[in-house]
């Protein structure tokens, strides 16, 4: 895949690691199952932002420390057994899953 930005496009990196092609449920799945750790998750998206953002510039304000954090939160949640993972899948679908969110503003 080439970015063009009206010169000399340029290539993203190839994603080498395998938990950043697992869908969203399935990373949401295996974290409620113990198999993967939320932290684990979210710094690996944080290396292919890192990784990819030359090429595409597409965050402004990362919130790193705070995303380690409430991941730490969510690993010590699910450890403690408070909840069950049928109840975490039905209240909490994406627990532990990291994601971005693109702001928009309409200006005149």
């Amino acid at each position: 895949m080439a970015i063009w930005f009206g010169g000399k496009g340029k290539t993203v990196p190839p994603v080498e690691n395998p938990l950043l092609l697992k869908s969203a449920t399935k990373l949401a799945e295996e974290i409620r199952e113990g198999k993967l750790k939320s932290e684990n998750v979210v710094e690996a998206y944080i290396k292919r932002i890192q990784e990819v953002d030359p090429y595409i510039n597409a965050t402004v304000e990362r919130c790193v420390d705070v995303a380690l954090r409430e991941a730490r939160e969510v690993d010590l949640m699910i450890a403690s057994g408070k909840y069950s993972k049928e109840q975490l899948a039905e209240e909490k679908p994406l627990l532990g899953v990291p994601f971005s969110v693109k702001m928009l503003l309409n200006v005149k």
